[in-house]
């Protein structure tokens, strides 16, 4: 059962597509030599980064520059000449990389992306779906206690982290959350897994927060998500998963799910 839902992070060809895309849409933009501010000199890895081509730059070298892209160095310009390679690197290297989606992508909105050219829109509007489809296809990493522990698991690249990051690059969840229900509503294994993943991360149900980083407590975002959740019901959604995959490999997970999703319904739902 578990064999027949891809691994996190797998590049599926649609999402390939989509990054080979960007490279095309965002080829005439150069990487200049205003990227230093002067009042943190030498402390973006200005040498190095013009030292690679852009195709072979990893992300150790591009970290810093991502952490801080149009704001502390560099223009609109540096960070476009950037982006295709900084997509292919999240892509490959999901949550856990050595950059962390949420950051280079929160710049998007502070530069304003959704009035670049229409080509350019296009193709990260395109990603960010091929991102948001294979994580609600994909199997979640599980660390910590793992498939054979739940209760002491934590999970890594799960959809409820890619919606988040999502999130912070276009500032909605209708899309997301409505393919979401739609998987669920259709019983999809992994879209039910990804469920269960959010509710392995304790701070959902004892502090009613949505397990991010990004988004501040309380806010629109994070309200949207657990309205959304107490509204689909995933006490009753893990229980018949539960109830159909018990003695498999998975039933642990969607026992110990449903246990903690009750909790955070605050008792019983209806089936």
């Amino acid at each position: 059962m578990i064999e027949s839902i891809p691994p996190h992070n797998t590049m599926t060809d649609d999402l390939d597509r989509s990054i080979r895309a960007i490279y095309d849409a965002f080829s005439g933009y150069e990487f200049t030599d205003q990227i230093g501010d002067a009042a943190f000199p030498g402390s973006c890895n200005i040498k190095e980064l013009h030292s690679v081509s852009l195709r072979s730059a990893t992300s150790d070298q591009l970290d810093l520059f991502a952490s801080d892209a149009a704001c502390t160095w560099g223009t609109s310009e540096d960070f476009r000449h950037f982006l295709p390679r900084i997509c292919e690197l999240v892509a490959i290297e999901g949550q856990e990389g050595t950059i962390m989606p949420q950051i280079p992508f929160s710049a998007l909105p502070r530069l304003s992306w959704r009035e670049w050219p229409t080509a350019e829109v296009a193709v990260l509007e395109k990603y960010l779906d091929c991102l948001r489809d294979r994580s609600l296809n994909s199997f979640p990493q599980l660390d910590g206690g793992g498939i054979n522990d739940p209760s002491h698991a934590w999970t890594l690249d799960a959809a409820h982290l890619w919606f988040e990051t999502i999130a912070i690059a276009t500032g909605e969840t209708e899309p997301f959350l409505s393919a979401w229900r739609q998987q669920l509503e259709a019983e999809s294994l992994a879209a039910l897994v990804n469920l269960a993943a959010v509710f392995l991360d304790l701070t959902v149900y004892q502090k009613g927060k949505a397990p991010w980083n990004f988004f501040d407590h309380g806010s629109p975002i994070e309200n949207e998500f657990l309205s959304w959740l107490r509204n689909i019901h995933p006490s009753s959604l893990l229980e018949q998963a539960f109830d159909r995959l018990e003695g498999s490999p998975l039933g642990p997970l969607f026992s110990t799910a449903q246990q903690q999703a009750e909790r955070f319904s605050g008792g019983a739902e209806p089936r």
